[in-house]
């Protein structure tokens, strides 16, 4: 080993003893670290999982990014956890052409149905220059290039604008029409979540007509009441199709199901966690089960088998 590595394996070692004491504060510091050489990011996520236990390195699929700084806002437990998730997305392109299911259905005049398996999204390239990614365990009804319905899971839409056409989603018993706009659609049980990356939306234009900007946020209830929820840093809306998923007191509820659409397998929240809230990235491993041991570590939480899948319960 060199000496510059020897040195950079022992500031690494130094940081993650540092960002472990609760009262640690040089997140900035950490993170131009982190960003100075991508070693850096590479040889702390290395020795973050040899201090939990870990035998090898991650696989890596190419250069490292650097990893991004999770807190979370658990006032249950009292405290401020920080921590650092780094991961790597990869996968088969003939994996995710056999997992999706793409058929005709002559009940619905022609429009075509999409549907992907859980953990395995896919992207959609409309006539008109219109992208979409279809998120894990979701489905959607393409009537024409400027009219779809979201049926089921998570959406990010990056529209082509024409004014004189405008693009129309139906999802949740509401329409949303877009004004030259990139955005997030996510179903739920309950509700559903409209998240503004760029431009705007304009929620029922012809009734109620609700406007969401960029950065902007809005839940529509089953009983379709419009509830505007938070106001967010545009770059994290649609992170997911990075293989980052970005919280701001988010509740588990929404916490969970993204990482089963996500990762492919049913993660539950305990009860008892229906109060608590999540700040934080998190990004997703290839190793479904290193994903959630280190979700629960960041937490503050106790991870453990329910079936196929996992359950998350306060420590």
């Amino acid at each position: 080993m060199s000496l510059p590595e020897m040195e950079r394996e022992q500031q690494a070692l130094d940081w993650v003893r540092r960002i472990t004491d609760p009262d640690f504060s040089a997140w900035d510091a950490h993170l131009q670290w982190l960003e100075d050489d991508p070693c850096n990011a590479e040889t702390f996520d290395r020795v973050s999982l040899e201090m939990e236990g870990a035998t090898s390195r991650l696989p890596a699929a190419g250069p490292t990014p650097p990893a991004p700084l999770v807190a979370n806002d658990n006032h249950a437990a009292g405290k401020r956890r920080h921590w650092a998730i780094g991961t790597w997305v990869s996968g088969s392109i003939a994996a995710i052409a056999a997992a999706l299911l793409l058929w005709p259905r002559p009940d619905v005049g022609g429009a075509r149905l999409i549907a992907t398996s859980p953990g395995v999204p896919r992207d959609i390239a409309l006539a008109d220059g219109t992208k979409i990614a279809l998120n894990g365990a979701g489905r959607m009804r393409i009537d024409n290039d400027r009219s779809i319905a979201l049926l089921d899971g998570e959406a990010f839409f990056e529209v082509r604008h024409h004014s004189d056409h405008p693009f129309r989603l139906q999802v949740g018993g509401r329409v949303i029409q877009d004004v030259g706009t990139a955005f997030d659609v996510s179903i739920s049980p309950g509700s559903t979540r409209v998240s503004v990356r760029e431009g705007a939306v304009a929620i029922d234009p012809e009734a109620e007509n609700i406007r969401l900007a960029a950065g902007q946020e809005a839940r529509i209830g089953v009983d379709g009441e419009i509830i505007r929820t938070s106001v967010q840093q545009g770059s994290a809306i649609g992170g997911w199709r990075d293989g980052r998923l970005v919280y701001q007191g988010a509740s588990w509820t929404d916490v969970v199901i993204d990482l089963s659409r996500a990762l492919g397998v049913s993660v539950t929240a305990d009860p008892r966690m229906a109060d608590r809230r999540f700040t934080g990235v998190i990004f997703l491993d290839r190793d479904r089960s290193r994903t959630i041991q280190r979700v629960a570590n960041v937490a503050g939480l106790s991870a453990s088998r329910k079936g196929e899948g996992w359950l998350l319960t306060p420590r």
